[in-house]
């Protein structure tokens, strides 16, 4: 059985392939052409391998990549060959596109070479930029992540080429002469629907897996600048405010300072943080009896979120399961806790410190709000220290505390950690205490999960308590005083070559609830399900999901439509089609049916994207419940439209008009975002909420916000 298990184990990938960077005192002007004699003389690094469709066989299009540096830059240069330019897909100009829709190309830096978090660049044919911070072998992504980088492309009877400087003092790293970095590239040719990397990465994983990435020999880092830096970003702001009541104008300065520490540590303070350029969320219909999760959207507390994660559960920020609790939920601050309708808290200032220094990552941000009518001011405070210990794996620790002058104090802490022997075993757990005044017992969380992802088998399973007095006022708990334990497996088949479907996955999914104190049943979800991944990246997905679910008090699911106490049983059906996100008109619908408690439910959701250029997007949604009990009937309607103009790479006007039919409420939200200076932006963003249904009430505010980077 060992024997078994270490041959499952194994890693049959290539060794770890090396690129070398040549120096350079020839000045690069970044124009797309890669005209200049220093590229002719760099070696390339070529010989991509395919993820998609067919792993391990060389790519059907050659890429060569070419590594310079001098003083203060690293520069890339990529050539992505083409044997049929005309083909080539380019669907967007934005900042933070989503690459998987349009041919691109991707660039993983792993500047402290340990195999585990890096920075990631990302460009398409049109030069759009994309740049994420990756920690945990991408487990956690920070897209909203904003550096200093320049790209310039170029389309070509070739095929398509891409100029990077990337400013060294834009990465933080390890400063020893004799330490390499890691790296690896990666190409999507959407036609083909091919991904390819220089470093082969099995298809179940993405370039963020920074174990399977190649080295990069060759830099001297003598004549560098340290990484040390110091920028200081000032805003101002004005505002004018409307509702029933009166009209109101506001006018405010604050600002931001960012320093270098050293070249793995960063210091960020922040005084009188502002906001109001921020997008509005997409509302959502609550059908639980638990709270709905919102995924935090303000850049100052998305920038090195990675470090602050703690338990790596979730994928990418969602809770899905309710033995997922978010330990560190940064919406907490700056937020009021109502959570239909959260209101701005005024956040006085704070620091924030990140990085590395040797074999540890720390994190230290601490936020002290101000008194608004509802609340008084409050600190906000998490410590997070983590150390790489073996080949891939980590242990961590963390403090939080929330105090206020008219709120009990509460604290967290406790400790995680990930234990990966191989690339495909992961180990990871957590546990974290709660201290709470007047309350001695029943306070903590346990959380264990492992999961086993080969080629063709995912099995993974997972066991939590969160015990019914667990209290962490910086968190997100939708659930306490359960034990759970979830196992899934997922197979994944591909008896074709050549033909519509790509792939078919089988899935199975059991998750048992059962109260922490007594383990009494209390909600069991099965589900059964097949998807089809289409060569066109289509997808079709059935499920099938029996339910159970005891219920210990009534349950008010609307009012005046209450739920009985009892224990129920029913099923659910679900159909979903996703088409190919790369052509001008694309969409997806997802239908559910079944029972519902007492009741039954019938679900439809469809949503369809207009892109007739790389400049424009239009997007419609529409999402309608019916629910029918035995106490009463009702409706719940969302419908959204969204519009995307980009006038180029650093232009952008966006407009998101919402419609809920539940609070009777129309949303509108609109802005004009111009980057005139590198990472300094001129906002003008309108947001108005309506009453309708014989209602009256209309708040509207209008804001203008410039914001102007100083490096020094």
């Amino acid at each position: 059985m060992i024997y078994l298990l270490g041959s499952l184990c194994a890693q049959t990938l290539g060794a770890q392939p090396t690129v070398r960077a040549l120096p350079t005192e020839e000045t690069i002007i970044v124009d797309g052409m890669l005209n200049e004699k220093s590229w002719r003389l760099a070696q390339p690094a070529t010989d991509f391998i395919q993820a998609e469709p067919r792993q391990g066989e060389s790519a059907t299009e050659r890429t060569e990549v070419r590594i310079l540096y001098d003083s203060e830059n690293l520069y890339f240069g990529v050539t992505c060959f083409d044997r049929d330019p005309q083909a080539i897909i380019a669907n967007s100009l934005r900042r933070d596109f989503q690459p998987g829709s349009e041919d691109s190309f991707e660039l993983l830096l792993d500047t402290f070479a340990d195999f585990r978090n890096g920075y990631l660049f990302v460009t398409n044919p049109q030069g759009a930029k994309r740049d994420v911070q990756v920690s945990n072998e991408g487990i956690d992504q920070n897209v909203s992540w904003d550096a200093i980088w320049d790209v310039k492309t170029q389309v070509n009877q070739e095929g398509w080429i891409a100029e990077i400087r990337i400013p060294i003092k834009t990465l933080r790293y390890n400063q020893a002469q004799e330490s390499n970095w890691n790296v690896n590239f990666g190409r999507r040719i959407r036609r083909k629907n091919e991904i390819v990397y220089w470093s082969e990465i099995p298809r179940r994983y993405q370039i963020t897996r920074v174990s399977l990435a190649g080295q990069l020999l060759g830099l001297s880092k003598e004549d560098w600048r340290a990484g040390r830096n110091l920028q200081v970003t000032p805003y101002l702001v004005a505002n004018l405010d409307e509702n029933a009541d009166e009209t109101s104008t506001s006018f405010d300065v604050g600002g931001d300072l960012k320093y270098g520490l050293t070249s793995g540590l960063t210091l960020d303070l922040t005084y009188n943080t502002d906001f109001s350029h921020v997008e509005v969320d997409r509302q959502q219909v609550n059908l639980d009896r638990f709270s709905l999760f919102f995924p935090e959207k303000r850049d100052f507390f998305l920038e090195n979120s990675g470090i602050f994660e703690i338990g790596s559960v979730g994928v990418e920020g969602a809770v899905k399961d309710p033995e997922d609790p978010v330990v560190f939920y940064s919406r907490r601050i700056g937020l009021s806790n109502d959570p239909d309708n959260p209101s701005p808290v005024p956040i006085l200032g704070g620091a924030r410190l990140t990085g590395r220094t040797g074999a540890y990552q720390v994190g230290l941000l601490s936020l002290q709000t101000d008194r608004t009518a509802d609340q008084g001011p409050e600190n906000n405070t998490v410590l997070r220290v983590k150390r790489d210990v073996l080949a891939r794996s980590w242990v961590g620790a963390f403090f939080h505390n929330r105090q206020g002058s008219e709120r009990l104090t509460n604290r967290v802490y406790g400790f995680d950690g990930i234990y990966r022997p191989s690339i495909d075993l992961t180990f990871n757990s957590m546990f974290v205490q709660s201290q709470t005044s007047g309350v001695s017992d029943n306070d903590w969380t346990l959380r264990m999960e492992g999961e086993y992802n080969l080629r063709w088998m995912r099995f993974a399973v997972t066991h939590a308590n969160i015990e019914e007095d667990y209290r962490n006022d910086l968190g997100f708990t939708p659930r306490t005083g359960i034990s759970v334990t979830r196992v899934e497996v997922q197979t994944r088949i591909r008896p074709w070559q050549e033909k519509a479907i790509r792939e078919i996955r089988l899935l199975a999914n059991v998750r048992y609830v059962a109260d922490s104190q007594e383990y009494q049943l209390v909600s069991r979800k099965t589900t059964t399900g097949l998807d089809l991944s289409f060569q066109d990246g289509g997808l079709f997905r059935f499920r099938y999901r029996p339910f159970f679910e005891r219920l210990d008090e009534d349950f008010e699911i609307r009012s005046g439509i209450v739920i009985p106490q009892a224990d129920y049983h029913y099923t659910e059906s679900v159909l979903e089609y996703t088409s190919d996100r790369s052509r001008i008109l694309s969409g997806d619908v997802h239908w559910f049916r079944g029972d519902f408690w007492n009741g039954r439910k019938t679900s439809l959701r469809f949503g369809v994207q207009f892109r007739p250029s790389s400049q424009m997007s239009i997007q419609f949604s529409f999402s309608r419940d019916q629910v029918d009990l035995p106490a009463g009937q009702f409706d719940a309607n969302l419908l959204g439209l969204r519009f995307n103009y980009a006038f180029n790479t650093h232009t952008f006007l966006d407009a998101f008009f919402q419609y809920n039919s539940e609070k009777d409420r129309f949303t509108s939200n609109a802005r004009f975002n111009l980057i005139h200076h590198s990472l300094s932006d001129l906002f003008i963003v309108y947001t108005e909420q309506r009453l309708t249904g014989g209602q009256n009430g209309v708040d509207r505010l209008l804001s203008l916000k410039y914001t102007h980077l100083l490096s020094f």
